[in-house]
């Protein structure tokens, strides 16, 4: 089904622009939920997005950041495709290539690998939006810890921020 988040390829029998209306708000987090193994999403917010500002869950765990998601949770690239030189029989592309980015343009499809074979999801945060902010201060100090236990695990962060406030 369609949906805010989701990558899609259309082929066309002849070269065209094609238009896709819909409503969007960039003024709250967009969760986009990931499959085990290879998913084709989109940026759902109306700027571009750096892939290092998205937050990462997994079932309970609290949010990761992608780079620490990268090789645990989800694969270590994501690749956008690249449209080959058009088919001198169809006049279209019909190949092309995948490179790796981290930036991401508005509704653009990239390829994510989720290797958790309970899946993830990724929560793309407008930067006014409350929560983890994506250009959070650089911490005086931090602390990750990971506790492991038969049925699972978790991984928290404790540290001191100048400028923080008490609470969540």
């Amino acid at each position: 089904l369609p949906g805010r988040g989701r990558g899609y390829f259309t082929r066309m029998p002849a070269v065209r622009s094609m238009r896709v209306v819909g409503v969007a708000s960039d003024a709250e987090p967009v969760s986009v939920a990931l499959e085990p193994g290879w998913n084709l999403i989109t940026n759902p917010l109306g700027t571009s997005f750096d892939l290092n500002n998205v937050e990462v869950y997994k079932e309970t765990d609290i949010a990761s950041d992608y780079a620490d998601a990268r090789g645990t949770i989800l694969g270590l690239d994501a690749f956008r495709f690249v449209a080959g030189a058009n088919d001198p029989a169809s006049g279209v592309p019909e190949g092309g290539s995948f490179t790796a980015t981290t930036n991401v343009a508005p509704g653009e499809g990239i390829y994510v690998r989720c290797l958790s074979s309970t899946g993830a999801t990724l929560v793309f945060r407008p930067s006014a939006s409350p929560g983890r902010s994506a250009s959070r201060p650089a911490p005086a100090w931090e602390f990750k810890a990971t506790v492991t236990a038969p049925l699972g695990s978790a991984t928290g962060f404790l540290g001191q921020t100048s400028g923080a406030s008490q609470g969540f």
